[in-house]
């Protein structure tokens, strides 16, 4: 009888406590002193930065005001595709934008 009580306090309490620990190590959800890690922060450092040209990005420099309209028209002067005002969804301070196609 105390072997059974026993696997089920293992089974219904040690278990999902490892696995909820575990999981909040690799979050970066746990309390981490000042200086220390967590795995993500390992993962997540590791990553080399992405080369924005060899990610078929390229930069686009816009003449005059950050508006949709001359956005739209700068886009269709260097790309050679028609690219509308209304087709623009957001646009932010940095000049990143996305295009609804």
């Amino acid at each position: 009888m105390v072997a059974i009580l026993d696997a089920a306090g293992l089974l219904f309490y040690l278990v999902p406590g490892i696995v909820a620990f575990a999981v909040d190590i690799t979050n970066g959800t746990i309390y981490i002193p000042p200086g220390g890690e967590s795995a993500l922060d390992k993962h997540t450092s590791a990553a080399p930065p992405q080369d924005p040209e060899a990610a078929g990005w390229r930069a686009i420099p816009v003449e005059g005001p950050l508006s949709r309209d001359n956005v739209a028209r700068t886009l269709n002067e260097a790309l050679g595709t028609q690219v509308t005002a209304a087709s623009i969804e957001r646009m932010s301070q940095a000049g990143q934008l996305a295009l609804h196609r």
